[in-house]
């Protein structure tokens, strides 16, 4: 029912069952794509009336995203394709049909070099990532010194937590996410996004590390980019 094309050889696809309805159940296959053979099951579904696996998506990190439709409990799954294991379950409240990204490209990629005052300069990821316990999230900040706004968000976009709302001097900083939310309450296992922001009155920007960036005006920077908790 979907495929994904990953770089290489090896690719993902949404098969059917052979059985009839209700038992002609879905799976999420890596296959070759020179000889069509399947090399691997990455899930089955066991259970349900006709298949519940719906779109399937890769990122830019390489991480295989399938809608899996369960009506009982609707979820999007995420799998590494470095290893073909599932590392992170988000439900999603009512069945995924399909899913996309909006992405900017990583650091590293082609480009120019030089970064105008204003301008996001993407550095690492957050470290560590998937995290367990805590995961650093480093900026930098160009200019003099400039209010900063570091909030956390789920999958559904509720706010988690406010990491940090102050004015920061300029160079390079790091910020801690212990994976509670603002009450100090552990959140549950899965993807959140953090949500970057500087502004003031001079020049400048932020950027940030988690995988994804954006470019900011002059009066300042946005960066976002993305984490997964497993506990």
């Amino acid at each position: 029912s979907d495929a994904a094309f990953a770089p290489g050889t090896r690719w993902y696809a949404v098969v059917l069952d052979t059985a009839p309805w209700p038992d002609n159940f879905a799976r999420l296959v890596a296959f070759d794509r020179e000889t069509g053979q399947p090399l691997d099951t990455l899930y089955n579904q066991t259970s349900g009336d006709g298949a519940s696996l719906g779109g399937i998506e890769l990122n830019n990190q390489q991480e295989l995203y399938l809608c899996d439709r369960d009506v009982v409990d609707p979820s999007v799954r995420i799998f590494d394709t470095r290893t073909d294991t599932l590392i992170a379950r988000v439900g999603v409240g009512v069945p995924p049909f399909d899913i996309a990204f909006l992405q900017v490209p990583q650091s590293g990629v082609d480009g120019p070099t030089g970064t105008e005052p204003g301008e996001i300069r993407p550095l690492t990821r957050s470290m560590p990532n998937p995290f367990t316990i805590s995961t650093r999230i480093a900026f930098s900040l160009d200019g003099p010194s400039r209010m900063v706004r570091l909030e956390i968000y789920d999958a559904l976009g509720r706010r988690v937590a406010t990491l940090l709302d102050k004015a920061m001097p300029a160079g390079s900083h790091a910020v801690t996410w212990d994976g509670r939310d603002s009450l100090g309450r552990p959140v549950a296992d899965g993807v959140y996004f953090y949500h970057l922001r500087s502004h003031g009155t001079s020049s400048g920007g932020a950027s940030a590390g988690c995988g994804a960036s954006t470019r900011g005006a002059s009066a300042g920077g946005v960066s976002t980019g993305r984490m997964i908790l497993l506990r």
